[in-house]
């Protein structure tokens, strides 16, 4: 029953976070019908973005899926064809289908639950999928929905969650559920697709949806790619106006539903349905089968519908029989059920099957599994052959067909359950026999399908690298036909050499032909650069040297002799051997140290006589001495000064605030001053310093601030008077109210004893912790390492320990060490680091012509190949392990490589990673925080260790070393002038499980969820008051043993043996309260579970609600920008009230971290500026003033003035003696840190002047105040200065993106969350929170929620962290990549060709004969064919017997040792990737990959038959990256289209490169566009709005395409053809195909041959027209009507038959296709941006991001730049494009220009500039190094030159060789340099070189 509109929950009231004014313009929602206002909104709000889900969304948080969407999506897939004429779907393919994407799901590890509507059910009566047309596929629709929901509810698969319980979404059982469940997202259908009622029910769901802040995601575009899922997704915009609106629409919902027609329902159908059931065995075929026949003839005495329910009877016991095989039919179009028969019983058929399932849905057993008699009930291809054969047959009856006994009587049983009409004759109706005249039948129209290219054996391609790969797979050797094949294929066989590198043009062997002699010299720059670089490094590396500010209570397994505790016996020794020590000289020094001491400290106090008690703490706190006396006696007066401070605000503050208030200030207070006593009574106890006096003084403290308790226990352990406490608590006027146990776990928790089994070790300047040794001890036995600990814990030593290792050793003086960092950015600071480190190490040393340190990214280098520690990301370390150049010579020097971060595996990128783990040779060390199951990953890493003959170890420690303690932000507003609004901001400590429900603890506690001490004691608390609130109801009580053991757990009793509880003690109490926690869980004890959850977050949340209710009733909304740049600025302040600066506040938008930071700063000098108007500053002014006056007066009279007043005088020198000027200060309420604090005035002058104009100027100001932004689009030298000021202490607050989450060393006291995002995903959260709390700075961490609601931080917290899945091992490209190593080091090993390698290794052998092919056998009866009989393994169609050919026998290959250690580091690669580690069955797969990407290359003409890199080889695998993008670009410059459009360049160019940019816009970079952009551009196309915009590409020119179309046919037939040979020699093996891929039911599996048989004696010769065979595409599809004819290669990845591994990205494919198949448009962003360079346009109309615009643009870019340079070094002489020698190959100037061109609009783009500069090197002979006089250039020509020098070394007449280096501005200066050659080389200098540099100043 739908329920009335005053029963319609109001979404408010669901989560009070929803603030602020809608935005209700241009809605009339009284007025406006449903579709009317949804119309208005879709149009204005939605946008959408491409999105990796997991990743976005977090990989463990619940999503929903909407189930009828899920039906709709594949009921329109393409090779279902119901939306294209099939109006009656195939039920078993469409299970296939939603099982297959189901099972792909929970494989990539995803946590989903798929959700049905019942109030969906009924809006399937006119559903039509075509937009447009006027079919209607409700019926058969609604069918498939109730067939799939039955079905799937009965799957018992784990991951696999169904609901069909929930009626609507616009009641409050939705609002609840969605409040529990809190999804993170819901994918559905685009709502664009479908028309009908069921499309505008959608469209509320999801507006009701957004109401509720959850995002949408497209099931119609959605992509698998390794264990990623990427789609469009479409996030909530405005939810103020969406609530009113869904407030509108869901008020009339109920009214619209109740005018659905309702589905057809029986009384009696229940009924019929159990007593079939009963009849069949449970058979559900046959009892569905026959109720609804039985239905259909009670409704109609028609003899065409007796018939026809003969045959379906018929059919439905086939169908239990047959196998998918033999079910697999083309039909001619004309057999749909146009005819009005077919229809008429086809539609009484399904709306009874209909009324049937749904009566059966409540019969279905408890524990009852799926059969497949449910989803398999009704298959229209095997009912129209049966029919026409039936028909066409001479007997009315079934004797034709040979049926068994058996079979025969289950066809009478199930009539008979029909009707009791007789069986025989079949057909009794003259209608039907007039279908055989018609072309219902007319199977001689089937079109002959074209023969498949799938005998032909794959070219054999034999190289060391492919046999290493292949193995016992590698093909028999070429013959003479196989080369002469090759070479037709193969325009040319040029080889290719890989010598040039691609991006700058130099040559690769660069680095060491540019080395003197003596290793003088420099490399990649001049040796001034060289220099300026270095001394940037130190500058930088300084900040990096950061001592800790806070040293920790740490117990050591072997404690400082210095502190430790004494006996009695020991203090009496001591005593008298100090006694001795009295009389002689060292001991008479210490003492007067000692005294020293004492006398500064007195002095220090003395000075902070008069000044306030804070300053005066302040001033003591920093004291620090050498001698235990001074220290002690110095703690002591810092407890007597905040004794002080407390006693004054308690007579003065505390009457007056509330007890809330009062209690944490004097908390407060007890915290600071507890954690110095309990330092002074571990450290000395029972040492001579610890006396009587002092004794008391800390009794007399813990008493005076309450602590009754611990203050006793003190007394006892100090041996002070017992009635000292009884005497002073009669005095005291407070209490604390808390027991020491509390008070520590509530207060004290960040100071306590960190009992970590630390030790000295000699290894490290630290005191090592026992995990740590662990890793130390394995670095020394040069183990592989998996290294898995929180941020914080320590895990940085580790890197530098191995480097140093490599550095020492002697015996290996060339050893060398990598780092592999994910970003550029952490390059950065580790190279510093490393420089920091051992730059100026004593015992290093020096090598000549190598440095300490490398770096090499992608666009700089710094001796990569000439130093001892190398910093590089993975793609650059790939490049240098599969360089030719660097194999054999550097590689063998790696030492250890050390992998940071290396849950980046997990990225896009990361198989990269992958690879390199498996390809470096030496020992490797990974080191990660956020690794789910690391055990998992290090079993693989594991097997990669041992291939290279190394132990492994995994060591993993789980504790932060700094608790992180969760807070929300709370703003109240408080009385101030309308324009000056004050804000009262505040923050409330945050349980971690405030915000989690019952859905967190469905199955245990959430992983990953550490809890620190005072979070454990909340915890507690709360399980004490539900016990208490639970046990008045009686309800869920506890059993005598869990009383006993909460009792236990009451932390006064728990820790009563310890005075000073140790973190660890406390993690055991954290364990334990867990346990019992768990218990209550796995008890289902329920109540107490929601009861304790309810107050952890009743504080906190209510807070929250009465936040938001506030600004709520003042139309503001806490989620906005406006408002949180409105509530920054006092955030920070009150941060810095609360001693928690420096903080990181992190927002994903680059825009809106600036805006920020520019707020904070114009708001710090608007301060500034009013305090300077103020009597303060103005009496400063004055004072200062005359100070200058006095002091020029003094110079002049200084011996005769005298002055009258003493203390004035005073003021006046105090003033003098600074020296500052009032105008230079800064308020210390007007910045977060002061001028001189840290960093000098000048330093800050210098470093301002650097930075120049290359920001906004505020951002400059801002950082003397101590405000910093830090993105990467920002330019370099100012982000670096802010890396240095933030660490060096002068940046307090730094606005940051994602740059700062990965390693960046910057610590910070809190970190500051402002504002929600989807980029915020719960891997983002952890790494980013733990940049708060670094271990050795901050006693703990501190995360602040700001404009995040407690649903998206539920989501942040009990996220499970990632587990690394891996990636498809390689992809073709890299394939390439591997073999032009080989070939390079063949070269290298002056192998001629590999051909003659294998041509001396073989011999011809005679052919054995064929062996003669055996005869099938047949079986003559169906009964033979039982469930028990074997099967039979054979293929469809009998492979035709090969030609004998003589075989080559071959014999072993001896390879050069280099060739051969290249392929044995290959072949390990693939031997046993990542990807395959739970996946054992494609192990073997990934080898036919191998093989199939080989035949590809063969054919494109890119390598020959012994896999040696031809032709354009070398631009395919330098641009690998934009796979498949390489290969068609190298396809196009072979081609005349490209080459005739640049011909054209020089008088049009202006057509030319805009044809260009759309050629290339559509290979690289490619965005999708998702049909509400297209929908929008349909709308705007023919409008003057769009123009000059395009939005949507439009198509390429006819020759252009033909070429992408050709690559798409060849890359078809490759694999098409390799799949199938594949199938055809792995039959046996791989098996039939009959099993469902997530519910695993069997169909039949054998074929007995006798359905063929019957239907080829009727069908005759258009038998082979009709029957399918299909090898390589999936039976169950087959059953729809397809064969092994692919349309594209996702069409071949989506249908391949079981047992064959086929992703989309094993295939270089450009093919794009939503999930019906149909190609997806391409986004034209990159074609608008080179027509219209405007960036709001872009994200306007073509929905990119402007925090994606940068990536994107600059990728395009470096592509292009890539390509030029390519196409320079291979079409024209070196040098010649840029001096214009030669113009002849119009497609590389073409290319050239273009790169510029475009490099241009980026930088106006964007704001940068751009510094082209053209190099010429020369040589020559002088004898004076400083004599340039003489060398030939212009004078003019020289004003515009720069010339330094880049060698120089003595020849063999003593003359010095010079090297120049000339940079000119101009391609034209240069040209000028080179026409004066001849006078070049009269006078001895020779041109070796001419190249284009490009530097991007941003």
């Amino acid at each position: 029953m739908e329920k009335s509109t005053s029963e319609i929950s109001d979404p408010a009231t669901v989560e009070a976070d929803v603030v602020g004014a809608p935005n209700l313009a241009g809605y009339d929602l009284v007025n406006d019908d449903i579709p009317t206002i949804l119309s208005k909104w879709f149009q204005k709000n939605m946008r959408t973005r491409w999105l990796e889900l997991l990743t976005e969304f977090g990989a463990t948080n619940l999503f929903f899926i909407s189930g009828d969407s899920l039906v709709l999506e594949f009921l329109r897939e393409a090779h279902i064809r119901w939306a294209t004429g099939n109006s009656i779907p195939h039920l078993l393919h469409l299970s296939w289908a939603i099982e297959q994407f189901l099972r792909q799901m929970i494989d990539a590890g995803c946590v989903f639950r798929v959700v049905f509507f019942k109030s969906l059910r009924a809006a399937y009566h006119d559903l039509n999928l075509n937009e447009g047309s006027s079919d209607k596929h409700g019926l058969g629709a609604l069918l498939a929905r109730d067939v799939i929901v039955n079905h799937l509810k009965r799957v018992n698969v784990p991951g696999l969650e169904i609901d069909d319980s929930l009626d609507n979404w616009w009641d409050a059982d939705w609002m609840n559920y969605l409040e529990v469940e809190s999804p993170g997202f819901m994918l559905i259908s685009p709502l664009w697709r479908t028309t009908g009622t069921i499309s505008l029910l959608l469209r509320t769901l999801v507006l009701q949806l957004f109401s509720q802040r959850v995002s949408l995601a497209f099931l119609a575009e959605l992509k698998f790619s390794d264990n990623r899922i990427y789609t469009f997704c479409w996030e909530p915009y405005d939810r103020r106006t969406e609530l009113e609106l869904f407030k509108a629409v869901g008020s009339k919902l109920p009214g619209f539903v109740s005018t659905i027609p309702k589905t057809k329902t029986r009384p009696d159908a229940q009924k019929g349905v159990t007593s079939a059931l009963e009849s069949h065995s449970r058979d559900w075929r046959f009892a569905l089968t026959a109720e609804a026949c039985k239905h259909v003839l009670s409704s109609s005495k028609d003899a065409t519908l007796v018939d026809l329910s003969k045959i379906a009877a018929v059919q439905s016991v086939l169908l239990k029989h047959l196998s998918l095989q033999e079910r697999a039919w083309r039909l001619p179009d004309a057999s749909q059920p146009a005819s009005s028969l077919l229809a008429k019983f086809y539609a009484a058929y399904s709306d009874e099957l209909v009324v049937c399932l749904d009566a059966a849905a409540a019969l279905v057993q408890e524990d009852e599994p799926s059969s497949v008699t449910l989803v398999d009930l009704f298959d229209w291809r095997v009912f129209t052959v049966l029919l026409h054969c039936l028909l066409s047959s001479k007997s009315q009856d079934l004797s034709q067909m040979k049926l068994s006994t058996a079979i025969s009587d289950e066809i009478s049983k199930l009539w008979g359950s029909i009707s009791s009409a007789p069986l025989f004759p079949l057909f009794t109706s003259d209608s039907l026999k007039a279908l055989l005249g018609s072309g219902l039948f007319d199977f001689s129209s089937l079109k002959p399908l074209e023969p498949l290219d799938s005998d032909s054996e794959p070219l054999p391609v034999r190289s060391p690298i492919t046999d290493a790969i292949l193995g016992d797979l590698k093909p028999r050797l070429p013959r003479q036909r196989d080369y002469e094949l090759q070479k037709s294929l193969a325009s040319s066989s040029k080889k290719f050499f890989d010598e040039w590198h691609w991006h700058s043009g130099r040559k690769i062997t660069l680095e060491e032909s540019s080395l003197t002699d003596d290793g003088a010299g420099a490399y990649g720059s001049s040796a001034r650069n060289t220099q300026s670089y270095l001394n940037f490094v130190e500058r930088f590396s300084q900040s990096l040297l950061m001592k800790p500010s806070w040293k920790p209570r740490v117990r050591t397994a072997n404690p400082d002799p210095d502190i430790k505790k004494k006996t009695q016996a020991e203090i009496d020794d001591e005593n008298a051997t100090a006694a001795v020590a009295k009389s002689n000289n060292q001991a008479a020094r210490r003492s007067k140290e000692a005294a020293d001491e004492l006398q500064k400290l007195n002095n220090l106090e003395k000075d902070a006589e008069g000044t306030p008690l804070a300053e005066k703490r302040r001033m003591l706190e920093s004291f620090r001495g050498n001698s235990r006396t001074a220290t002690v006696e110095a703690d002591f007066k810092v407890i007597d000064v905040i004794v002080e401070q407390f006693q004054n605000e308690r007579d003065k503050t505390f009457p007056s605030l509330p007890e809330d208030a009062k209690q944490s200030r004097q908390l407060m207070y007890a915290t600071d001053i507890m954690r110095l006593i309990f330092d002074l009574v571990e450290v000395y106890q029972d040492t001579t310093l610890m006396t009587a006096a002092r004794k008391k003084r800390i009794v007399e403290v813990a008493t005076l601030l309450g602590l009754f308790d611990l203050a006793e226990a003190l007394a006892a352990k100090l041996q002070a008077p017992s009635s000292m406490v009884a005497q002073l608590v009669r005095t005291t006027a407070m209490k604390a109210s808390l027991s020491s146990a509390r008070f520590q776990l509530k207060c004290m928790g960040p100071y306590m004893e960190r009992d970590t089994a630390s030790i000295k070790d000699p290894r490290v300047p630290f005191l090592a912790d026992d995990w740590q040794v662990k890793v130390l001890d394995a670095i020394d036995k040069r183990n592989s390492l998996l290294v898995v600990a929180p941020t914080s814990a320590g895990k940085t030593f580790i890197s530098f320990y191995a480097m140093e290792r490599v550095l020492k050793d002697d015996q290996n003086p060339d050893g060398v060490v990598v780092y592999v960092a994910p970003t550029k950015a952490l390059v950065n600071q580790v190279a510093a680091e490393v420089y920091a480190q051992f730059a100026k190490a004593p015992w290093l040393k020096a090598q000549p012509g190598i440095q300490t340190y490398g770096v090499f990214t992608r666009d700089y280098r710094f001796f990569p190949t000439k130093c001892r520690v190398l910093v590089t990301v993975p793609q650059c370390l790939e490049i240098l392990l599969l360089s030719p150049t660097h194999f054999a010579s550097w590689r063998k020097k790696l030492r250890y490589v050390i992998f940071d971060e290396i849950h980046s595996i997990n990225q896009e990128d990361g198989s990269i990673w992958e690879r390199l783990v498996s390809m470096v040779p030496c020992p490797a060390i990974a080191l990660s925080a956020t690794i789910g199951e690391s055990q998992i990953f290090a079993k693989w890493l594991s097997s990669v260790a041992s291939r290279t003959g190394h132990q492994f170890q995994h060591v993993v420690h789980p504790h932060r070393f700094s608790d992180l303690q969760k807070n929300l932000l709370i703003i109240n507003p408080k009385e101030g002038s309308k324009k000056t609004p004050q804000l009262d901001v505040d923050i409330e400590y945050l349980h971690p499980w405030a915000t989690f429900t019952l859905r967190q603890f469905a199955r245990d506690i959430p992983p990953d969820v550490a809890l620190s001490p005072r979070d454990c004691l909340e915890l507690y608390i709360a399980m004490e008051k539900a016990l208490v609130q639970l046990s008045k109801d009686h309800a869920d009580s506890l059993t005598g043993d869990d009383e006993k053991a909460f009792a236990a757990l009451n932390p006064d009793k728990y820790f009563s043996d310890m005075l000073v509880i140790s973190q660890r003690r406390c993690r055991q109490y954290e364990n334990e309260l867990k346990a019992l926690f768990t218990t209550w869980i796995r008890s289902h004890k329920r109540s107490l579970v929601d009861t304790t959850l309810s107050h952890l977050s009743k504080v906190p949340l209510s807070r929250y609600r009465n936040m938001a209710e506030a600004f709520t009733a003042s139309n503001e909304d806490i989620y906005s920008k406006k408002f949180m740049s409105k509530v920054v600025p006092e955030t920070l302040l009150m941060l810095k009230k609360k001693n928690m600066l420096p903080a990181i506040c992190f927002n994903f938008e680059r825009k809106y971290c600036e805006d920020l930071a520019i707020t904070v700063g114009k708001f710090l000098e608007d301060k500034e500026k009013a305090w300077r108007q103020s009597p303060e500053y103005l009496d400063q002014v004055r004072r200062y003033n005359k100070s200058l006056e006095m002091a020029k007066q003094n110079e002049k009279q200084q011996a005769k003035q005298k002055r009258q007043n003493v203390e004035q005088q005073m003021a006046d020198a105090e003033m003098m003696d600074q020296g500052v000027n009032p105008a230079d200060m800064m308020h210390p309420d007007c910045s977060f840190t002061t001028i001189g604090e840290v960093m000098s005035r000048s330093e800050l002058d210098e470093d301002k002047a650097s930075i120049g104009d290359t920001v906004h100027p505020i951002l400059v100001r801002a950082l003397r105040r101590g405000v910093g932004v830090h993105h990467a689009g920002l330019h370099k030298r100012y982000l670096q200065t802010v890396e240095r000021y933030f660490r060096a202490g002068q940046l307090k607050v730094v606005f940051a993106t994602g740059t700062l989450a990965l390693g960046i060393n910057m610590p910070c006291r809190t970190t500051l969350f402002l504002g929600d995002s989807n980029f915020l995903t719960p891997l983002q959260y952890r790494q980013m929170s733990g940049r708060a709390g670094r271990r050795g700075f901050d006693p703990i961490g501190n995360v602040v929620f700001m404009g995040i609601g407690p649903q998206k931080i539920r989501k942040l917290e009990a996220s499970s962290l990632p587990i690394l899945r891996g990636h498809f091992p390689f992809t073709t490209s890299f394939l390439l990549r591997t073999l032009v190593l080989g070939s390079g080091a063949a070269a290298s090993s002056n192998v001629a060709d590999i051909k003659s390698l294998y041509a001396a290794a073989v011999v011809e052998a005679p052919a054995a004969p064929a062996a003669p092919e055996p005869e099938p056998d047949v079986v003559d009866d169906w009964e033979a064919l039982d469930d028990d009989t074997p099967a039979t393994e054979e293929a469809p169609v009998a492979a035709p017997q090969p030609v004998v050919e003589p075989e080559l026998v071959e014999k072993p290959i001896v390879l050069p040792k280099e060739l051969q250690a290249i392929s044995h580091v290959v072949s390990e690669f693939f031997r046993d990737p990542l990807f395959c580690l739970q996946r054992n069955f494609l192990q073997e797969q990934v080898q036919n990959h191998v093989r199939f990407s080989l035949e590809f290359l063969v054919r494109a003409g890119l390598i020959n038959l012994h896999g040696e890199p031809i032709n354009l080889a070398g631009i395919v695998t330098h641009l690998s990256y934009t796979e498949p993008a390489n290969f068609v670009i190298c396809e196009l410059l072979v081609s005349n289209a490209i080459h005739a459009l640049c011909a054209k360049a020089e008088s049009d160019w202006a057509t030319v490169s805009r044809s260009l940019i759309h050629i290339l816009s559509s290979l690289f970079c490619r965005l999708g566009v998702p049909q509400a952009l297209k929908m929008e551009y349909d709308r705007l196309k023919d409008t003057n709005e769009l123009k000059p915009h395009q939005i949507v590409l439009p198509p390429l020119s006819a020759d252009v395409q033909n070429v992408f179309d050709q690559h798409e046919l060849n890359v078809r037939r490759v694999y098409v053809s390799s799949v199938m040979q594949f199938v055809r020699t792995n039959l046996a093996r791989l098996g039939v195909d009959h099993t469902l891929p997530l519910s695993s039911l069997q169909l039949p599996e054998k074929s007995s041959g006798l359905f063929d048989a019957f239907v080829s004696s009727v069908a005759g010769a258009s038998f082979e027209k009709t029957k399918i065979i299909a090898s390589a595409r999936s039976p169950f599809v087959a059953l729809s009507g397809w064969d092994d004819h692919f349309s594209s290669t996702t069409d071949l990845s989506s249908t391949v038959r079981a047992g064959i591994y086929l992703p989309p990205e094993a295939m270089p494919s450009l093919d794009i296709t939503d999930m019906s198949g149909a190609k997806m448009p391409l986004n034209a962003y990159i074609l608008d941006m080179w027509n219209w360079t405007n960036r709001e346009w872009l994200e306007q109309r073509n929905h990119i991001r402007e925090a994606d615009c940068f990536a994107y643009f600059k990728e395009f870019m470096l592509t292009l730049k890539a390509i030029s340079v390519a196409l320079q070094r291979r079409v024209v002489p070196l040098g010649a494009a840029l001096l214009g020698q030669d113009l002849s190959d119009p497609v590389a100037n073409a290319f050239r220009r273009l790169a510029d061109d475009f490099e241009d609009k980026f930088a106006k783009l964007f704001g940068t500039r751009v510094v082209r500069r053209y190099i010429m090197r020369v040589h020559g002979f002088r004898g004076d190094l400083r004599d340039f006089r003489k060398i030939p250039i212009d004078k003019e020509i020289a004003k515009k030159t720069r010339i330094t020098i880049r060698d120089w070394r003595f020849g063999m007449d003593e003359q010095r060789r010079i090297i120049l280096k000339i940079e000119t501005r101009s391609a034209q200066d240069l040209k000028d340099l080179t026409d004066k050659q001849n006078q070049w080389l009269l006078d001895g200098w020779k041109i070796l070189e001419v190249r284009k540099e490009t530097k991007d100043h941003n």
